[in-house]
């Protein structure tokens, strides 16, 4: 906690592990007006982003390799956010969704993705009510069926460090998850398309540097802080984005 001033602190820990407390009322009302709080809620969209950027940094690995390294990554992130009933089951379908992008295999994909939703509705039919279980449904959804469609678009996005794929994979859960996030976090103001489109694509790199950080922080808090610049920075920019637009 030391590594971050607030609150940027509350903030961070909001978008990594979906813990709201820190966060004060103020700036809770105003996540609410633009239509970004869905991005504090551990869902799908976390393991979607780890996904594609585990997949992004070892790009240079085989794929076998990749894909157990991203596992591992999921697995990690799971139990480090307290492993709650919301971040397994992202966490699972998590890795049912890469398996399928990696091996190209959408039509399995989609049979995994319906079967982990049949079985978490039988065993808890009122789980249908949970917005984090529709969220990471419709996310592993939106990198099923939607990223294969829009990737033509994004051509001319640089391949390196996965960058294109990073984001048509963010930008398919998200489609994917608009109706949900509209429906639960409300009011969709005007402004929510453009406060998403401008914030997005800084969170998984916010996640990124800081759970980077936070990681160095534990075994030295200086070096924390220099890891933590870009996070912070990032954050800046995001409340700064949130301060003009709500």
């Amino acid at each position: 906690g030391s590594v971050f001033p607030e609150p940027e602190g509350s903030f961070l820990a909001g978008v990594l592990f979906g813990a709201r407390e820190g966060i004060s009322k103020e700036w809770k009302e105003k996540f609410a007006a633009l239509g970004i709080t869905h991005i504090l809620a551990v869902s799908g969209y976390n393991v979607a982003i780890i996904v594609a950027f585990v997949g992004g940094i070892f790009g240079f690995l085989g794929r076998k390799k990749r894909v157990v390294l991203t596992v591992v990554f999921i697995v990690l992130f799971v139990i480090f956010v307290g492993a709650g009933a919301a971040s397994v089951r992202a966490g699972v379908m998590g890795v049912i969704a890469l398996l399928a992008v990696w091996y190209g295999r959408q039509y399995e994909a989609s049979r995994a993705l319906v079967v982990s939703a049949y079985l978490m509705l039988f065993l808890n039919p009122l789980v249908i009510y949970d917005v984090g279980f529709l969220l990471s449904v419709l996310a592993t959804a939106g990198l099923i069926f939607i990223s294969p469609r829009i990737e033509k678009h994004f051509k001319f996005l640089p391949e390196f460090f996965q960058i294109r794929q990073s984001l048509v994979m963010t930008l398919s859960a998200q489609i994917a998850c608009l109706p949900v996030i509209i429906w639960a976090f409300g009011r969709v103001s005007l402004i929510s398309p453009l406060a998403n489109v401008l914030i997005l694509p800084m969170i998984p790199l916010v996640m990124l540097f800081g759970f980077i950080a936070i990681i160095v922080g534990i075994f030295s808090v200086t070096a924390g802080k220099i890891m933590g610049v870009f996070a912070y920075l990032l954050m800046k920019i995001i409340f700064l984005i949130c301060d003009l637009l709500a």
